[in-house]
């Protein structure tokens, strides 16, 4: 367990659970209609395509955590997306549509543990290095920082102003 590891895993809780209170007010902002095109645009998105991504990230990136961290030692793997992945845009075209209380679940059951998972790493381990298609070589460390802690904090920051609270 690191200081590292343990600060982060309460940033991504900080998160989360900011993300349940507002739960309600994206439960009743409208859903982009069903057969819209979603754009890998996170900018064009309404508040519930905002939390159909998260619920999915949160499951993906801890994927990608698990991925690099079983990689056998000396080497770096590869891990990652881009925002244009067909498969990120397909379950966020398919969720946005999900009640609220669906997808707050998903994302509640994750995010506790992909938190506990964080809080576990060992210094060791937030060193092990992969290999992202556009960003470079990153530690664990850096993965968790970039993937989970600043972009649920970012996504939270787009929500408040998708809502209408700054």
């Amino acid at each position: 367990m690191s200081e590292a590891g343990v600060g982060r895993a309460r940033r991504v809780e900080a998160s989360l659970a900011v993300i349940a209170t507002l739960g309600t007010t994206i439960a009743a902002s409208p859903p982009l209609p069903a057969d819209a095109r979603l754009s890998p645009d996170e900018d064009a998105w309404g508040p519930r395509e905002v939390l159909a991504h998260v619920t999915e990230a949160v499951a993906f990136w801890h994927g990608e955590i698990e991925r690099v961290l079983a990689a056998p030692d000396g080497t770096i793997p590869a891990f990652g997306r881009g925002p244009a992945d067909g498969a990120r845009v397909t379950i966020i075209a398919r969720d946005h549509g999900l009640p609220a209380d669906v997808l707050l679940t998903r994302l509640g059951r994750e995010g506790t543990a992909v938190a506990a998972r964080i809080t576990r790493l060992t210094p060791d381990e937030l060193a092990r290095i992969g290999r992202h298609p556009a960003w470079g070589d990153m530690s664990v460390e850096e993965i968790v920082e970039a993937t989970l802690a600043t972009h649920l904090e970012g996504h939270i920051e787009q929500l408040r102003r998708l809502l209408g609270r700054t």
